[in-house]
């Protein structure tokens, strides 16, 4: 394979507001506010070093690093310094450091969207805010943005539209300021307040793969922070056999247990989703990169109407999170190979995804395989069993 499009998804890295962070408590409520282990850092930045090896670039080709939502833990000041330094610089944790720590991401190749925990303002304490337009103003691009990767050659061209998924909940908090959910409208459709959302973004990316020359091939795919749904692995977080009866035991305890605890986590608000996936659909995104759940899946959605048209969404699991849960290779109901276990319980673990996009020589049909690395207690390894999207 060459002339391609490679992209590394992180995903819900929860930096926390130090450095060299220890503190991890446990808990269904108390751990899901764990900030990044900061052991695991140095083992990110040599993993996306093997990243080069393992998909056999060139020394002169790029590596794409999205981040799909939760840079930080609650969203503080201290939290976003420490996340956009390890993202695009370096950490320098003391005098005698011999060597400094950082993923050093250049501006051009680094894609981020905002989480809900990016929106929560350093609020710690349940409930926290639902949405905060000051991270635009400092943190993220303004979305719904759009940005085109190119391979090598510029024979392939992969639009990235990207929404924030607490963004409808903008209008919505003023009523509910501690309002949870995500709702994507204000994103999704052009009206006059808004007109670069998605569907004019996806408009303007569909129109520019039709004037491409008949030996380029045009893409496009979709960043969302929140995911379709929260079946698949259990929740990470939820270990607790109290839990685990309320999720999977009889369906008066499921209602329940999401009186009690929401969905854990919060998947799209269910109409957010069908328009999401109604205009994917149309408009033939290949993809939509998520995260929020913390752990891997990848599920394609057929259009009821046309089951010739599919969109996959291929979500990541946390990335940093602590603490280290280090598995061993496995599988998951959800479909994605080379998700990781920890003994016989199926959780999620740290891990990212990486994305491989390429034209074939003679057909210069697109292919695009999805690959999955795992934290095994030593670094983050490489799975041989990647899944084909295309």
């Amino acid at each position: 394979m060459s002339d391609k499009i490679v992209l590394v998804q992180l995903s819900d890295i929860h930096m926390g507001s130090e450095v060299e962070n220890v503190k991890f408590p446990t808990g269904l409520i108390r751990g899901g506010l764990n900030g990044h282990d900061h052991l695991l850092c140095p083992r990110l930045e040599q993993a996306l070093l093997d990243v080069r090896v393992d998909m056999k670039l060139a020394p002169d080709e790029s590596v794409h690093v999205i981040v799909s939502g939760d840079s930080t833990r609650i969203g503080s000041d201290l939290d976003f310094a420490i996340a956009n330094t390890y993202l695009s610089s370096q950490w320098v944790q003391d005098f005698a450091a011999a060597s400094p720590l950082g993923l050093k991401c250049q501006p051009a190749l680094l894609h981020t969207v905002p989480g809900n925990h990016d929106h929560w303002g350093g609020h710690w304490i349940w409930p926290q805010p639902a949405y905060d337009a000051h991270v635009y103003l400092r943190h993220f691009r303004d979305t719904p943005w759009f940005q085109p990767l190119y391979s090598k050659s510029g024979n392939l061209r992969l639009d990235l539209c990207a929404v924030d998924s607490n963004r409808g909940m903008q209008l919505y908090a003023a009523d509910n300021p501690t309002a949870g959910g995500a709702l994507l409208d204000t994103d999704l459709y052009s009206q006059p307040s808004r007109p670069n959302a998605l569907q004019t973004l996806l408009d303007k990316s569909q129109h520019a793969a039709q004037q491409l020359p008949s030996s380029r091939r045009g893409l496009r795919a979709i960043v969302c922070h929140h995911s379709f749904d929260n079946q698949g692995n259990a929740n990470p977080q939820a270990r607790n056999h109290f839990f685990n009866v309320l999720r999977h035991g009889s369906r008066l305890w499921k209602k329940f247990g999401r009186w009690l605890f929401g969905q854990c986590p919060d998947p799209l608000e269910s109409s957010s989703l069908q328009k999401l996936l109604a205009l994917a659909w149309h408009y033939q995104a290949t993809a939509v990169f998520t995260g929020h759940t913390h752990y891997f899946d990848a599920q394609p959605h057929y259009n009821p109407n046309n089951r010739a048209q599919k969109v996959w969404e291929l979500r990541g699991s946390t990335t940093l999170q602590g603490p280290q849960k280090p598995g061993v290779p496995g599988s998951t109901p959800g479909g994605l190979p080379g998700v990781y276990t920890s003994g016989s319980t199926r959780v999620g673990v740290q891990g990212f995804l990486v994305h491989e996009v390429w034209l074939e020589q003679k057909s210069l049909r697109p292919r695009w395989e999805t690959h999955t690395y795992g934290f095994d207690g030593f670094g983050f390894r490489h799975n041989p069993v990647s899944i084909t999207i295309l």
